[in-house]
């Protein structure tokens, strides 16, 4: 079971140009108490340089979408589901408030800033906005995930970036079998880790993650849970 934990704030900053092959996407949940905002106000503060660019050279998923296209049918969540927020995407690109003047124009991506929330941001096709692997390519990004200390000694669930072909395209997310985006410890890409029933079956837990991808993970929490019986670890590589 994914464990959800304490996290500040995730911002993403570009500070060189970044195209990816299809899109990219940063995914994470967090935990954090209303005057944890200072330090978000503080790290748009304190953002180093990075590029400019409009909305329009990224997509914010729809992850009710995302399962609609996947399943083949209209999902709904009950609203006491404890899932129920994560079928809200709450990233967004914002600006650095930075008043250095060396930095004006820096654009930031915030992923997430309020409880157990996940975010999903992927490259604009349409304007152009991906990477060409035929030719080197360089990138570089400042990715903030908090303070180094929290209230309970933990940052967030973390980050993942990811270059994918996903029949979902600028909507994609980990999806579990009932359409709800997989979040906590799957970092959006990875099959849902709650889905027990599929644990024993490698091919259907295979099938819940963001399929057709290639994905670098920023895991910035330890899930220290220790089952009772052995555990088989297997790795795939979603192709």
């Amino acid at each position: 079971m994914t464990k959800y934990n304490s996290l500040k704030q995730l911002l993403l900053i570009f500070t060189g140009v970044i195209f990816l092959l299809i899109i990219h996407s940063f995914n994470c949940i967090q935990i954090i108490k209303a005057d944890d905002n200072v330090d978000y106000e503080h790290a748009l503060a304190t953002a180093p340089k990075g590029l400019n660019w409009n909305n329009d050279a990224f997509v914010i998923a729809d992850f009710q979408a995302a399962a609609e296209t996947r399943l083949r049918r209209p999902v709904i969540v009950p609203s006491n589901n404890m899932f129920n927020s994560s079928m809200t995407n709450n990233a967004q690109i914002t600006q650095s408030t930075n008043p250095d003047p060396n930095t004006k124009g820096t654009s930031v991506i915030k992923m997430t800033n309020g409880k157990y929330q996940t975010g999903a941001v992927w490259s604009h096709m349409g304007s152009d906005n991906y990477f060409d692997i035929q030719h080197p390519q360089k990138a570089s990004m400042w990715l903030y995930f908090g303070p180094s200390t929290s209230s309970t000694g933990f940052v967030g669930d973390g980050m993942a970036f990811v270059l994918q072909n996903d029949k979902n395209k600028e909507n994609s997310i980990a999806l579990s079998a009932d359409g709800i985006p997989v979040n906590g410890q799957a970092l959006g890409v990875w099959g849902a880790d709650w889905d027990h029933e599929n644990q024993n079956f490698p091919d259907r837990l295979a099938k819940t993650a963001i399929q057709k991808s290639w994905a670098l993970e920023f895991d910035t929490f330890v899930n220290r849970y220790k089952p009772s019986t052995g555990v088989l670890v297997k790795v795939f590589l979603l192709i």
